[in-house]
């Protein structure tokens, strides 16, 4: 490829380069074997990748990617827009803990977090029950605490509403 020193060095480009070929997957999760690529994409676009896995990223980057045509031809047409981190789906006690613990303070947003934890740690209690009751013939909650359950919740709902749809 004539463009070849037009190519610069992209940290996400790069991670989904080496997640999707099974040679470099296994050469990068020789030196990283627990984390996620997910993590690595969340924590580039932060700025907060450790310089060592940078170090290993430009590494390939610039002595496989660059040299292996196909490879280079596929590194150049991705969409950054495609290869974005996602939000993980689960934000737990721990990860509210060490987010804390970095930033030396608590915020808004982690007591959001936690809140938002211990409804889901509820909800999921409340649904064992809920199921328990539906498939068994002792029934552990009653009629006015099936109520509560379907007022709370649709008040939470309304609470909610106008936030939901941000």
């Amino acid at each position: 490829m004539e463009l070849l020193e037009e190519v610069k060095f992209n940290i996400l480009k790069t991670l989904y380069i080496i997640e999707h070929n099974k040679d470099l997957n296994k050469i990068f999760k020789g030196y990283y074997p627990d984390l996620s690529y997910n993590s690595l994409r969340i924590m580039a676009k932060d700025a907060s990748l450790e310089p060592k896995v940078l170090e290993i990223s430009q590494n390939i980057f610039d002595s496989i990617i660059k040299e292996n045509s196909k490879m280079l031809e596929k590194y150049v047409e991705l969409n950054l827009k495609k290869i974005a981190p996602k939000p993980s789906k689960y934000y737990g006690k721990e990860k509210i803990l060490k987010d804390i613990i970095k930033a030396g303070k608590k915020t808004d947003l982690d007591h959001a977090l936690f809140a938002i934890n211990d409804l889901r740690n509820i909800t999921a209690r409340l649904r064992r029950k809920c199921i328990i009751d539906k498939t068994s013939h002792l029934p552990i909650l009653t009629k006015e605490d099936y109520r509560n359950i379907a007022a709370s919740v649709s008040t939470l709902q309304k609470k909610l509403k106008y936030i939901t749809k941000k």
